[in-house]
This record gives C-alpha cells, structure tokens and sequence, in this order.
C-alpha cells in the first residue's frame, strides 16, 4: 500500500511539464500576441512584422528563446510531504484519503508535456524566419485508479480507461506581416474618435518535420464487481511513428490606435498536417473474459484463467498515415502608456483555455513583467525581467501555478531568451 501511494503521487508531480511562452518576458506578462514586434512577431504574430517601433532595430536575431518547467495540476510541494514525508513511513487517516481524492479532477488527473527551442531566428523589415523546435504530450489516469488505491473496493462499475498522445515537430517557419490599412477612424460606440493607424495582417507558412508521434486510440478499462464476482475488461490500441513531414500555415491580424491601444490575433495551425511515414506501428492489446465473472469475492479461489486463450497482444506495421497537429486561437489587447503597458491575453491552445492579465514597468533599459494567468483550473503567478539595450536584449522569467512560494506551487516555469540587432 505504501509503496503504491508514493509512485502514484510521485508519478503526479513529476511527469507534468509544459510552457506556453516563447521567452522570458512573454512568460512574465502572460502572452505577446499584440506586443510582439520583429522577430518575436515570428513565433507570436507574423502580421505585427509589419509595424516598427521606435527606436526598433532593422535587423533582429534571435540567439536562442527557450521556456521549460516542471509540475501539475493538482499537488503542491506541501501536500506530497504532508502525505509521503520521507517515503519510509506513511499513515494516511480517512480525512487525507478524501483530501487527495478530492484534489484530482472527476476526468482524472491529468499530465501535459509541452516544450518549446527556437535557435538562429531572425527578421528583416516585414520578413521573419524562425527554427523552432516544439514536442507536445497529454496524458490522463481515471479517477477511479486512485479511488481503488486509497479505499476499498465496492460493489460498482469502475472506469480505468486512460487517453494520451504526443508529438514532437520541428517547424521551419516563413513569416511575412503588411499593413492594408492606415489612419482608419471607426464610429462604432466603442471606438468613437479613434484613429487605427494600422491594421495588418500576416502569415507564417512552415515545413514541419516530424520527430515522434504517438497516440492511444482506444484505451478502455473497465472492472465490475458484484456479489457474483468481479469482472474485468480491457482494449487497448495504440499508433506510434518515428519520423514524418509535412507543411503548415498559421495566419494573424494586427492593429495599433493613435492611443497607444495594442490589438493582436493569431489563428495557429490553420493548415498543419504531417504525413507520417517511418516505423510507424499499431499496438494492440484486449481481454475478454466473458460475460460472467471469473474471480470469486472474500474467501473463495480465484478462477483459473488462461490468459493466452482470453487475451490478444500484438504489433503491427503500418503504412504511412496522416495527423493535423491542434488548430490553436490566441488574441492579444495591450495599453501602452509609454512607461507602463497593461496587457491582456486570451487562448485556447491544445484543446485548453488560457487567459492572463499583466504588465510592464519601465526603468530605463530595465524592464519588469507580471501577471496572473488561468490555465488546467489553476491560477499561475508570473514575473520576469528584461535588458533592453536596444541593439542587445537579455530576458529571464519564472511562473508559478498555484501558490506564490516554493511549498505552495504545484509548477514551476522557467523562461530566457537572448538576441541582437542592427
């Protein structure tokens, strides 16, 4: 039972990774989807390309942009100590078992991997190319596994199906913004009086080289008891491959006011599909005991079972498939007030919503970020700073999902970025 108890709460903490900026400063305001400018714009925004700031470098390049964490969405540094301690001895009364079973969501609990590398980008002008590379992983185990672990078992249906997948890509990516429209006033109520001075639109055409690819396309588990018996069912089917390629298309829209008002919107993956084409296998694996149970409850024999005769395990070659990568939406809403920015951020990415508020102080060519964010039901703590020099820029942030201290977070994020220009 011990032992059971600390692999499943280590296996909560420790198999969750996931980012969802680019750099340190975009990790610490929440998103740049209507701040990014020059080669930011590339991976955020390709039609804010089109808009310069002041004192902007023609050239940009960016030397590496990474962001990496660890964590999940359920325990905290506290609690696995309050429940594991040491690991040597654990003692866990029926007011903690409801604690740990109340933490985990009634879909389960469930783990994201979501990494992102860009290396060597740049943008000239209205023009942007980037290398990134991306890897991005999902998978879930039922509520029910972690009910059966800390009580007993009852006389109910149980659901143990899981569901995962993952990919790893790597985009290289052509990023092209134009202004279409200048010094537009709207008269909507809203907007009275307010001059667009441009409004853009941009897009992002990729060759997307595959790296990993793998995805549980049926994971049904189940376990019935009764006071006949209990009765298992299991059907698993997997597709895995190893390398594939494919184009894709991403395509965003800009705009700035004679206010200062920011306004960005990015539509990720409209075209994005990628043959898959190298060892690409079918896992395969099912038991069917039938429809009466076979084990006896209390203190009968439990059936003899075959398992060679009830169950099926095999592999598969495959020939080359074809998987879109998730479509993802994002838009930006930013205040600049010279030395202070507010910024708003909404996203639905991987199938998950996101929303952030945050802003930007200035001190000279030191800048500090921070924002609150929302994302897998819980609230992230973001900050980062950033040395603005103008013709070289250095960023470092850290966000934290939960709580603001080490005992209290359930994740912690860490994101840097370094370039140049001229």
């Amino acid at each position: 039972m011990k032992i059971k108890i600390i692999l499943i709460l280590q296996l909560m903490f420790c198999l969750s990774f996931e980012m969802y900026a680019q750099s340190g400063a975009s990790l610490g305001i929440g998103g740049f989807t209507a701040e990014s400018r020059g080669v930011e714009a590339v991976f955020w925004n390709p039609a804010n390309l089109a808009f310069v700031e002041k004192g902007q470098p023609k050239f940009q390049a960016t030397l590496f942009s990474l962001a990496a964490g660890i964590g999940n969405n359920s325990f905290s540094f506290n609690s696995l100590n309050k429940y594991i301690g040491d690991g040597e001895s654990i003692y866990l009364t029926e007011k903690d078992k409801e604690d740990i079973l109340q933490r985990i969501s009634k879909h389960g609990l469930k783990f994201d991997v979501v990494g992102k590398v860009s290396l060597l980008s740049f943008s000239v002008k209205n023009f942007g190319f980037g290398i990134e590379a991306k890897g991005y992983g999902d998978f879930s185990i039922p509520k029910d596994v972690y009910r059966n672990i800390l009580f007993k078992l009852g006389h109910e249906t149980y659901d143990y199906s899981v569901k995962g997948h993952g990919f790893g890509l790597t985009k290289f990516k052509l990023s092209y913004g134009k202004t279409f429209l200048e010094d537009v006033i709207f008269e909507a109520p809203l907007l009275r009086n307010t001059i667009f001075r441009g409004i853009s639109a941009g897009i992002s055409l990729s060759y997307l080289l595959g790296t990993g690819f793998a995805e549980i396309e049926k994971g049904s588990a189940q376990l019935a008891i009764s006071e006949n018996g209990i009765l298992p069912m299991v059907n698993y089917r997997a597709k895995i491959a190893s390398m594939g390629s494919g184009l894709g298309m991403d395509i965003g829209f800009g705009a700035y006011t004679d206010s200062n008002w920011k306004i960005g919107m990015v539509f990720e993956n409209v075209l994005a599909r990628i043959n898959w084409n190298r060892d690409t296998k079918m896992a395969k694996y099912a038991a069917d005991f039938g429809n009466d149970p076979l084990f006896i409850l209390g203190d009968g024999q439990l059936s003899e079972i075959d398992m060679d005769e009830v169950s099926t395990d095999t592999t598969l070659s495959l020939g080359s498939f074809s998987k879109s990568l998730p479509f993802n939406f994002r838009m930006g809403l930013a205040k600049d007030f010279g030395k202070y920015l507010v910024n708003f951020e909404l996203a639905n990415e991987n199938h998950k919503f996101a929303s952030s508020l945050g802003g930007r102080i200035k001190f000279g060519f030191f800048n500090w970020y921070a924002s609150l964010g929302y994302l897998m039901d819980n609230v992230n703590w973001n900050t980062a700073f950033s040395l603005d020099f103008k013709y070289f820029y250095f960023d470092l942030g850290i966000s934290s999902r939960g709580g603001l201290t080490l005992g209290t977070s359930k994740a912690l994020f860490l994101g840097t970025s370094m370039r140049f220009g001229f």
